[in-house]
């Protein structure tokens, strides 16, 4: 999903991509799971949606486009789950120690050395929040 900025650039009159991501689905292990989580599961992988790619365009950067981004992208997920695709929850490759906290502010937790968890309870509630 491309985000457009609000207003054109001067030289060309266009609107620049302000930021982008994409989506798409995968598996997690159960045992890559925390305990509470994972003995409430199956004993085998289990479905996530995962976020592989989030960027802001380097000349915005600073102004909440990642989270804005971030919150598009987890409605869009969301949606996707109440019309039947299943899924535990998002999970995210955070690229650098910036990307990260962001991630956790929105309740991100760890899964793996490089890899954050975010069960659909609370993607449910973030949404609902808005």
């Amino acid at each position: 999903m491309v985000l457009p900025a609000t207003e054109p650039a001067v030289s060309t009159n266009l609107y620049p991509i302000a930021a982008f991501y994409t989506t798409t689905q995968t598996t997690i292990e159960r045992q890559t799971l925390t305990t509470k989580l994972a003995n409430s599961l199956p004993n085998y992988p289990v479905p996530v949606f995962i976020i592989p790619c989030l960027a802001v365009n380097k000349t915005l950067q600073g102004q909440g486009l990642g989270s804005d981004a971030l919150v598009v992208a987890l409605q869009e997920l969301y949606r996707a789950s109440k019309s039947g695709i299943s899924s535990i929850g998002v999970v995210i490759d955070p690229l650098d120690k910036r990307a990260d906290a962001i991630y956790r502010n929105f309740g991100f937790e760890t899964l793996t050395e490089k890899r954050l968890f975010l069960g659909m309870n609370t993607v449910e509630k973030i949404i609902q929040s808005l």
